[in-house]
């Protein structure tokens, strides 16, 4: 008997189309992973971006409460150094206003003390407890003299008002301790050299209880006395200029003026005589035209002095020189009897 075996083979050219279709269906599967990755990712990222928009509102939210400007009443003047040397500048520095408006400076009277202001216009004399516009600035340098103390204190502030306003928003006051070297320090304890003097009986006086002895204490006060007139004596009135400005309320304020609006100068009048003068009358040119002319003023003793403020209305031309002439009788010179200064107004 003749057995025959059949094998069933499979050729190569049979196996190619099993394999084309089990990569068509991985890559049908890898397909299908990424798109259930995609979606997962992007309805995650909308709530992402939320909680982000969310973050940065608040901290706007935080920066400025209802959509509020900062007020002014946290006005804040710093300087960069508290410890000046006389002759020597100092730089204050102080918040930027958030309103349309100025700045203005001021500074305590102080024996012996003169400051200047310092721009790019130059050196400009400052006078004590006087008001100066500075601006709409947010910084200022100053030098400072002192010729009387070794040290001295010097308070001063910075205030800001807005615009045709008559009262400042914000006020801030500070000290400077002012050097100067070259005056030696007096010691309290060791007695001067005392002018012999004859001795007069003293007069009886009932006896005190003594007490213990602490820790002395003393106060210097200056005091500024008005020589008495000498009949023999002259008067010699002298007039100078001081500043232009605005009149704020019923306060001077030193600055410029604008031609478009109302303006003040304001002068000085003083006795550099021995002898009490006689009254005396004054008269200005006005930059809107004319002159002003005053009733008789009351006499000055010896070293007395009047500062004289005179408003005028809007108008003015871009320069203006005034003139101001002082009369009064028995005045014994008459070279310092007027000046003339010649002030550009902006606008």
């Amino acid at each position: 008997m003749v057995v025959s075996l059949y094998m069933n083979t499979i050729s190569p050219q049979e196996k190619r189309p099993l394999r084309i279709i089990g990569i068509g269906l991985g890559l049908v599967t890898g397909v299908v992973i990424i798109a259930w990755l995609v979606i997962n990712i992007v309805n995650a990222v909308p709530g992402s971006f939320t909680s982000l928009a969310s973050l940065a509102e608040s901290v706007r939210s935080y920066q400025l409460p209802n959509n509020e400007e900062p007020s002014m009443n946290e006005l804040v003047v710093t300087s960069d150094s508290t410890v000046v040397q006389s002759g020597a500048s100092v730089r204050l520095d102080w918040t930027a206003a958030t309103t349309p408006g100025s700045f203005v400076f001021t500074y305590d009277c102080t024996d012996g003390v003169a400051i200047d202001l310092n721009s790019d216009e130059g050196t400009r004399s400052l006078s004590c407890d006087t008001n100066y516009n500075l601006g709409n600035v947010t910084n200022a340098s100053l030098s400072i003299d002192s010729t009387k103390n070794r040290y001295v204190d010097l308070p001063y502030s910075v205030a800001f008002l807005q615009t045709d306003a008559t009262e400042p928003d914000a006020v801030d006051t500070a000290v400077l301790t002012v050097v100067n070297d070259t005056i030696s320090i007096v010691d309290e304890d060791t007695p001067a050299e005392e002018t012999p003097v004859a001795e007069t009986p003293a007069t009886p006086t009932t006896p005190t209880t003594p007490t213990t002895p602490g820790t002395p204490t003393y106060t210097t006060e200056y005091t500024y006395a008005i020589p008495v007139s000498d009949p023999n004596g002259r008067s010699d009135l002298s007039v100078r200029f001081l500043n232009t400005g605005r009149i704020v309320g019923n306060t001077f304020v030193a600055g410029t003026v604008d031609r478009e609006e109302e303006g003040a100068i304001q002068f000085e009048v003083k006795n550099l005589g021995t002898k009490t003068s006689n009254s005396w009358s004054y008269e200005s040119s006005l930059p809107t035209g004319g002159r002003f002319e005053s009733t008789a003023q009351t006499s000055l003793k010896p070293n007395e002095r009047a500062v004289i403020t005179i408003g005028f209305p809007a108008g003015s031309s871009a320069t203006h020189t005034f003139t101001v002439d002082i009369e009064s009788t028995g005045d014994s010179a008459s070279l310092n009897n007027q000046f003339s200064q010649t002030v550009r107004f902006t606008n």
